[in-house]
């Protein structure tokens, strides 16, 4: 029996986030296994967080961009109606308003609709009082919300019933994908330098965590048991304003002769390169929205042991003693402790093979696949 299409309702790059990436990577697994349509909801720019202004007008386009969009959906549907529809799940009442949009328009056409949560707090929605009526009729309606990991459906199964709850954990994308013998050059070369190079990789949003790792680089420098380390920050920022500050930030602390701060790389082979030649990857996030953070997933496949914090799914994953450290929130002295532990070599090169393990077991890219399309195709 032939596959049903897929009408893809969600954003794709740009810009390049972990949900855009996300969306991208779930078209790929599924477009040869069956007609998928994609309907792209990105305005294009991830949104300001500090100008109040920018917000406002921000908000604005984007809403009359998303309502053009529900018309496609609308007009996509009725030209081939029986289709799955596939969208991104927020507990966010602004994206829970256009989840309603999706499923209002989607509902008695298609054959299947599926939310794909992919943060950390879902279950808010249904514990918001503006919400949770409208939150309880979603649960009603949508066929199959796939979650990332065991625990965060776990933490949904008050307000969704297990038959409706499938997890899929995120992979990665062929560009960004390392082979065994690129991590194993990386690891044999690791002896032969003292430096530490560290990576911090995402979004740069304060809730990410990225000045904690510059106050750890600040006690890293000013600590008479300092070593030879090099940071690079790589990541889009929401405005120039916030970059002009970090990068005071670095100068007065004089850190900036160990401090890269890089903008944003969309060239996803230019990005498994980095996490080639990087050492650790820190994320210390306390991102209220976070699930399963993509690039985690990616420094394992490089071989690059993790410092990351005890939040959302990632202790689901990230494992003392395996293949990197836990630290609590906001804890810049603990980010430095751990990258102290990472400076020895013969530590590092254990946590640099279990990395490369985790992501071989976990998250390789033909098993999530299967999982999707189960997810999918499933009745």
């Amino acid at each position: 029996m032939s596959k049903k299409k897929v009408i893809i309702f969600a954003k794709l790059p740009p810009p390049y986030t972990g949900q855009t990436i996300g969306t991208n990577l779930v078209k790929s697994q599924i477009e040869n296994e069956g007609k998928v349509k994609v309907i792209n909801t990105s305005y294009g720019e991830i949104k300001p967080s500090q100008s109040k202004l920018g917000l406002v007008s921000y908000n604005i386009k984007f809403s009359i961009h998303f309502l053009s969009k529900i018309i496609v959906l609308l007009n996509t549907i009725r030209k081939h109606p029986g289709s799955i529809v596939y969208a991104i799940g927020s507990p966010t009442l602004s994206g829970h308003l256009k989840n309603i949009f999706t499923v209002l328009v989607s509902r008695g056409k298609s054959s299947k609709i599926v939310l794909h949560i992919r943060n950390g707090n879902y279950q808010e929605i249904f514990e918001s009082r503006i919400a949770k009526r409208t939150a309880m009729w979603l649960r009603k309606v949508v066929d199959t919300f796939i979650f990332l990991s065991e625990s965060l459906s776990r933490r949904a199964a008050n307000y969704i019933p297990g038959r409706k709850r499938v997890v899929v954990r995120n992979t990665i994308d062929k560009k960004v994908r390392c082979s065994p013998d690129e991590v194993e050059n990386k690891i044999n070369g690791r002896v032969s330098r003292d430096q530490l190079r560290v990576t911090y990789l995402s979004n740069m949003i304060l809730s990410k965590g990225y000045k904690d790792l510059a106050r750890a680089a600040v006690t890293i420098a000013e600590s008479t048991r300092g070593f030879d380390v090099q940071f690079d920050f790589i990541g889009d920022w929401p405005d120039a304003h916030q970059r002009d500050g970090f990068e005071r930030f670095l100068e007065e602390h004089e850190i900036s002769n160990h401090c890269n701060v890089r903008g944003r790389i969309e060239d996803r082979k230019v990005i498994k390169n980095v996490l080639l030649n990087s050492d650790v990857f820190v994320l210390p996030t306390f991102y209220p929205n976070e699930a399963q953070p993509r690039s985690i997933i990616e420094a394992f496949n490089a071989g690059t042991p993790v410092v990351s914090t005890q939040h959302a799914s990632i202790p689901d994953y990230v494992s003392e003693g395996k293949n990197g450290f836990l630290v609590n929130k906001q804890a810049p002295n603990e980010i430095a402790d751990a990258l102290r532990l990472l400076a020895q070599v013969g530590r590092w090169r254990k946590l640099a093979h279990g990395a490369r393990s985790t992501y071989e077991d976990m998250f390789s890219p033909s098993a999530v696949r299967k999982q999707m399309l189960d997810a999918l195709h499933d009745s």
